[in-house]
């Protein structure tokens, strides 16, 4: 998710190394909260528009077609594919 924030064309400035640590910190805490002590794809896409909305800059494109980084960071939640979990 923070790669594809790096490549998308909307985003002027995607994550940073320290926003990608925010997102796992957040996706660990919640996980916990759900009574895990581990994290699946879905903990992190929970908290990823949260997390990264205001970690992000937007292009101008982006802000000439009125999307807000949150709008775009949705786009790239719904594109980027979630691991298949193995039992």
């Amino acid at each position: 998710l923070a790669n594809a924030t790096r490549e998308s064309e909307e985003l002027r400035l995607g994550a940073s190394p320290r926003a990608t640590l925010a997102l796992a910190a957040m996706s660990r805490a919640g996980a916990y909260l759900e009574g895990r002590d581990y994290v699946v794809p879905q903990d992190a896409a929970a908290v990823f528009l949260d997390v990264m909305s205001h970690r992000v800059k937007l292009s101008a494109k982006a802000r000439i077609s009125g999307k807000t980084a949150f709008d775009v960071l949705a786009e790239i939640l719904r594109a980027v594919p979630q691991p298949a979990l193995h039992k």
